[in-house]
């Protein structure tokens, strides 16, 4: 991290499949809260992620990091795949519904402007119309910043190919798919017309894709902002005032 940030690299993400057991099989006991501390320490470094965690080896001195370690970034990619605890057991991920939220409650107790992003699993073996309701009713309990949906296919050496009968047509993985994302956009166009008006620090990436004319860059909550703004800006953190919103991003003025 030291020779990134040399080279002029200004955020990091440490990333692992399940980054909060990072650590845990070493004899010398560094863990995930360990190894963000000392990372958080090397100079010149603005901005700090992790992804991605499993809500069944979260520890919630992590949270009190986000809210203490100005450069780590108060967003968790957390993924429940499924909202239904019948489909979580049979997916054997080791926490129910109600652990998930647990955990959800108590990262925005710490830290109140934190974010979450999730991952979802539809048409998973086994799957009733119901369970997937409940997916759908967990993005609105929760209030995703981000969620990527995924429609289940049977992997090779896998316990669910070996055990379970891909029995969800695929039309109806399809449509509830679909019926997810809408879910999500509904609740990402509202969390950002509440955010118009309000001011946030955003790490410059550099000129958008879509319109070289505006610069694209981050919030700490992973929210993409687009803006005007010379191109010297890139890497550098500004404040930037919310004006308009989409689904998928935010539009603002450099304050």
């Amino acid at each position: 991290m030291k020779a990134l940030v040399a080279d002029g690299v200004v955020e990091v993400t440490l990333l692992g499949q399940n980054i909060d057991s990072y650590g845990r099989d070493r004899p010398e006991g560094e863990d995930l809260h360990h190894l963000l501390h000392a990372r958080h320490a090397v100079p010149g470094l603005k901005r700090l992620r992790f992804v991605t965690s499993h809500p069944e080896d979260m520890d919630p001195v992590l949270f009190d990091d986000m809210a203490h370690l100005p450069k780590l970034c108060g967003a968790l990619h957390i993924p429940p795949q499924s909202g239904s605890n019948r489909m979580l057991k049979r997916m054997a991920r080791g926490y129910t519904r109600e652990r998930y939220l647990d955990i959800v409650h108590e990262f925005r107790r710490r830290f109140p402007l934190g974010e979450v992003a999730a991952d979802f699993i539809v048409g998973f073996p086994g799957e009733r119309e119901e369970d997937f309701e409940q997916s759908v009713s967990l993005v609105g309990e929760v209030g995703f910043q981000q969620s990527f949906v995924f429609r289940y296919s049977p992997r090779p050496g896998t316990p669910s190919a070996e055990h379970f009968h891909d029995d969800v047509p695929l039309p109806v993985k399809a449509a509830r798919n679909l019926l997810l994302l809408k879910a999500q956009e509904a609740v990402s166009r509202a969390r950002h017309a509440a955010m118009v008006g309000r001011t946030f620090e955003v790490l410059v990436e550099g000129p958008s894709r879509k319109d070289p004319a505006q610069l694209t860059g981050r919030t700490a909550g992973n929210h993409l902002v687009h803006f005007s703004g010379g191109a010297e800006l890139a890497g550098e953190l500004i404040d930037v005032t919310i004006t308009d919103f989409s689904p998928v991003s935010l539009r603002g003025a450099l304050r």
